[in-house]
């Protein structure tokens, strides 16, 4: 029976994260059987699989396995890639944002969202730069009247339009700092 395949499988040390609460592993390993889709697992020599329990309409149960060490290896890799460029950013010293060619954040860092204190709570990826302006506006960060604002986004939309750089500009914000 199938409990006897997982038994001898947890025995053998298959299973790492069997080890210490075997009986709790086989338990739930039973309890999936049948409604199993996708279950991830990692055996003793390093190597993942995943694998599926699907009833037939006659009662039997289709098991179907795929090693997955490649896409596991991959997402571990992406994963430790995104936490390296993170901890670079959040190192810099200046408030840091990289937005794309539709002018949507994809990061920043804890200064520029400090430096952006009265949209702190709404800085995220996906945020377009002209909302947080115009937010900054609305709460009160730029104390400069509405044209200022919509010549800034109007300078600043020239020179993406010409794919030019932007160095950047200067404002004194409503706490007195530049």
């Amino acid at each position: 029976p199938w409990s006897d395949i997982i038994r001898a499988r947890v025995q053998r040390g298959q299973f790492p994260e069997a080890v210490g609460n075997e009986e709790a592993f086989i338990a739930a390993r039973l309890a999936e059987r049948g409604k199993v889709d996708g279950i991830e697992f990692r055996v003793t020599d390093g190597r993942w699989f995943e694998h599926s329990h699907r009833h037939t309409r006659q009662g039997g149960v289709v098991i179907t396995w795929r090693e997955i060490t490649e896409r596991r290896e991959r997402q571990e890799a992406l994963a430790h890639a995104h936490e390296t460029l993170e901890d670079a950013v959040e190192s810099l010293s200046e408030g840091f944002a990289l937005y794309d060619a539709d002018d949507c954040l994809l990061v920043c860092n804890r200064r520029y969202r400090a430096m952006n204190r009265a949209c702190a709570d709404i800085v995220r990826p996906g945020m377009r730069f002209g909302d947080l302006i115009w937010t900054g506006f609305e709460r009160g960060e730029y104390p400069v009247p509405r044209e200022q604002v919509e010549r800034w986004l109007a300078d600043y939309d020239k020179v993406r339009a010409s794919a030019g750089s932007i160095l950047g500009f200067e404002y004194e914000n409503s706490h007195g700092r530049w």
